[in-house]
């Protein structure tokens, strides 16, 4: 299944798509410029499912951060998702913030890997 994960919660708008049958990122995307998240974050989508060579019909999931973080840049990354999702037919996912930062810190510890597709993607997009 193709996971695209989405984080909206910091300045960065970060987006990434990642495979879970390869069990790797098969592409990801960081932008910081200033701009708001509305007006960044679908062209970033749009852009990183275009450069994988996907569609938005091949991802299986949306994933998205839901905070702690900006409360509009919260609400503007679920909205997208939730909208993609809806649109789709598709299934959408919260991950916490917190819950990714302490995932890169214990993957940062050497500690075990033992977490699903979307915890994945969403740390590449963290990172």
């Amino acid at each position: 299944m193709l996971i695209l994960g989405i984080d909206t919660a910091a300045a960065p708008c970060c987006a990434a798509v990642y495979d879970t049958e390869k069990g790797q990122i098969l592409g990801s995307t960081v932008i910081n410029n200033k701009l708001t998240h509305s007006v960044t974050l679908m062209p970033v989508v749009r852009d990183l499912v275009r450069n994988a060579e996907l569609s938005m019909e091949n991802i299986g999931l949306f994933a998205v951060a839901n905070g702690p973080g900006s409360f509009t840049g919260l609400r503007i990354g679920i909205s997208a998702v939730k909208g993609l999702a809806f649109a789709l037919s598709k299934p959408c996912a919260a991950v916490s913030t917190l819950w990714r930062i302490m995932l890169q810190l214990m993957t940062a510890l050497s500690a075990p890997r033992w977490t699903q597709g979307a915890i994945r993607c969403m740390l590449h997009c963290f990172v």
